[in-house]
């Protein structure tokens, strides 16, 4: 009997880790035949994942000049931070995007500071504002506004003909909320003039970017449980986009995604043959008896069993 347990026993044990070693293995296979796997480890291992290392630079603290052209400190002045924009900073916003939209990209590129870490403009906005600055990060969000016709540049438009610097040069932008990549947790706001059009708007997206935006203040918001206040920034485009030509194809993918799951059959042999060798672990360790002291290979029975009991018969 020990001997048949001795087999039985790891025999049961080979039979259960094969069984678990075929439903790993149905999985992984399964998987790694996918195109979104090899869409990962292509990205994972793209050459062009990162942006050009001058895009990089950091922070010339050697400048004077370190206001945008034609703004000064007085001009500044007017700009309360930790707060909407005022009436009164509009006038401010729409010379200082006019002007922006009026450069080119190497302008405002020759114009910056070059990456400044989000600490340094979060906790000294005075130093930075009017500046324009660097920034890494990725664009998780992106919103296109309209510019009511009041405000934009127009002979019609009254308040143009008293004020030349009233009015903007263009009726829309776009809201981009750029998560910085030294500090994923607070994002900044940069309101641009031009995306691509490949970008997708109104949802959740994930897109490296760098670009040049003018620090401005440190904007309140309300956001869905209560007031935020965060950087913000003005521009005209971004130096540089990843995978840009992938992200409507990733939008495509998602909103596939979110059509009701259909589980593939291989995962859910997979599965099943994972499971069952579970449940034979278990099942193997709960019934394992432990092994007891050998038998001795014969017994040595005594020649006489002592004398009968009284009132007994010897046969």
């Amino acid at each position: 009997m020990d001997s048949a347990r001795k087999y039985r026993v790891p025999s049961q044990r080979r039979f259960s880790w094969l069984v678990l070693g075929v439903g790993l293995v149905i999985i992984l296979a399964w998987t790694f035949c996918q195109r979104s796997t090899w869409e990962i480890i292509r990205n994972l291992t793209d050459e062009d994942r990162l942006p050009p290392a001058w895009m990089d630079r950091s922070e010339d603290i050697s400048r004077q000049d370190r206001l945008l052209p034609g703004l000064t400190s007085e001009m500044l002045e007017v700009v309360k931070d930790n707060s909407p924009v005022f009436s009164k900073e509009k006038r401010l916003v729409m010379k200082i995007w006019n002007q922006l939209n009026g450069m080119t990209v190497e302008e405002i590129e020759k114009a910056s500071l070059g990456k400044v870490l989000f600490a340094q403009y979060f906790k000294q906005p005075e130093t930075y504002r009017g500046s324009v600055i660097r920034i890494r990060g990725t664009v998780r969000r992106a919103v296109r506004q309209e510019i009511p016709e009041t405000l934009q540049k127009s002979t019609e438009n009254p308040e143009c003909a008293e004020d030349p610097d009233f009015g903007y040069d263009f009726d829309h932008y776009f809201e981009l909320w750029i998560q910085p990549d030294d500090n994923a947790a607070e994002p900044v706001l940069v309101n641009t003039l031009e995306v691509p059009a490949e970008l997708p708007l109104d949802q959740d997206i994930y897109v490296p970017v760098v670009i040049d935006g003018l620090f401005f203040k440190l904007y309140l918001y309300e956001g869905q449980d209560d007031l935020y206040s965060e950087p913000m920034f003005y521009a005209k485009s971004a130096l540089w986009y990843r995978d840009l030509q992938k992200v409507q194809a990733a939008a495509e993918a998602k909103e596939k995604a979110q059509k009701p799951l259909r589980v593939p059959f291989v995962f859910i042999l997979g599965g099943a043959i994972l499971l069952a060798g579970v449940i034979l672990r278990v099942i193997e360790k709960r019934t394992q008896v432990e092994p007891g002291e050998p038998l001795p290979e014969k017994f040595e029975l005594p020649e006489t069993f002592g004398e009968p009991e009284e009132g007994e018969s010897k046969e």
